[in-house]
């Protein structure tokens, strides 16, 4: 519940921010769909866990980059529009 209420609150961060936050619901999902015994549930969560992984380390990085040279050197959307 925590992590969906992160996913609303970030409609107007970076596009990245809310699709790492879409995808760790997902992935806290199928992990915890696996105690139930879905060996499948495991591997799909492993996968989708390196992927969040790596978009989290692009937006940290990205982060870190745009601020250092004062331009966007890599590409962070613009949030979602709610118009």
């Amino acid at each position: 519940m925590f992590t969906l209420g992160l996913v609303i609150a970030s409609a107007v961060a970076p596009r990245v921010l809310t699709i790492i936050l879409v995808l760790t619901v997902i992935l806290l999902g199928s992990l915890g769909l696996e105690l139930t015994g879905g060996g499948e549930l495991a591997l799909f969560g492993g996968y989708e866990g390196v992927l969040t992984g790596v978009l989290v380390v692009y937006l940290a990085f990205a982060f870190l980059i745009n601020e250092m040279f004062g331009k966007g050197i890599f590409l962070l959307a613009n949030h979602f529009a709610l118009d």
